[in-house]
């Protein structure tokens, strides 16, 4: 099924007026990307299929920098994905003395060690 806008209102009753000529070409773009965005995402892409980058999945201790391994030097920024039964409050990245990125994580429950995938964008 194609989700135009159109469908949206009845585009037809104002299809004549200067303004609907005017923003024609609009709403022209506007149904494309939907009709691209909902393809996509009903085709079930993936992150990594779409953006460079490299999900990261391993264990993190509250407060801890953990080195982990990344197939790219060229880190432009990480996400958080999720974490196992607790929130991610907030995590600092950075590479280390060795040149290995490095992820903080501070949790919700303030303690403990979680499984956590966070995702690193690659330039």
């Amino acid at each position: 099924m194609k989700l135009t806008i159109a469908r949206l209102f009845d585009f037809a009753s104002i299809a004549s007026t200067k303004a609907a000529q005017e923003i024609k070409p609009f709403i022209d773009f506007v149904n494309s990307s939907t009709e691209q965005i909902v393809r996509a995402l009903t085709s079930q892409l993936t992150l990594e299929e779409n953006i460079k980058g490299q999900i990261i999945r391993t264990r993190f201790t509250q407060g801890v920098a953990q080195a982990v391994s990344v197939s790219s030097r060229e880190v432009l920024g990480v996400i958080s994905l999720k974490c196992q039964d607790d929130a991610v409050d907030s995590f600092l990245w950075s590479f280390d003395a060795k040149g290995q990125l490095s992820i903080t994580v501070f949790f919700k429950s303030l303690s403990g060690s979680k499984d956590c995938a966070f995702f690193a964008f690659f330039a």
